[in-house]
């Protein structure tokens, strides 16, 4: 497990979708938090409640399949489309994506620490 501070964050493969935007902060982004949740849906909802349930891990397609039993899951390909649907939450939130990705031969995500318990807090609907 890594922590928040960890380097291995800085190492993603995120581009602008992090370094154009302002890191999520526990406490205060709960609102947005909240909000960004609340408009994921399907299979979109299933990769980020496993990343939250899995926090500072880094999870590869095999994982990600392994964990939800969706052969959605099931391929880089694959996971690049459930990822593509949280665009638009994203987008609207005024913060980076919640979660890191690193490509190359072995593709996974993972999400901070902090950054999960602030979701795993909009998960439950603001609960500390």
């Amino acid at each position: 497990m890594f922590a928040d501070d960890d380097p291995v964050w800085e190492q993603h493969s995120g581009g602008r979708g992090h370094r154009d935007r302002p890191e999520w902060q526990c406490p205060d982004d709960l609102a947005l938090a909240e909000a960004f949740y609340g408009t994921v849906r399907g299979r979109a909802k299933v990769f980020l409640d496993v990343l939250i349930d899995h926090p500072g891990m880094l999870l590869g397609v095999t994982d990600l399949h392994h964990l939800t039993g969706d052969d959605a899951f099931g391929t880089r390909r694959s996971v690049a489309g459930v990822v593509s649907g949280l665009h638009r939450a994203h987008r609207d939130s005024g913060r980076r994506y919640p979660f890191h990705w690193w490509g190359g031969d072995f593709v996974c995500y993972g999400m901070k620490p902090g950054v999960a318990e602030l979701f795993r807090r909009a998960r439950e609907g603001g609960a500390a």
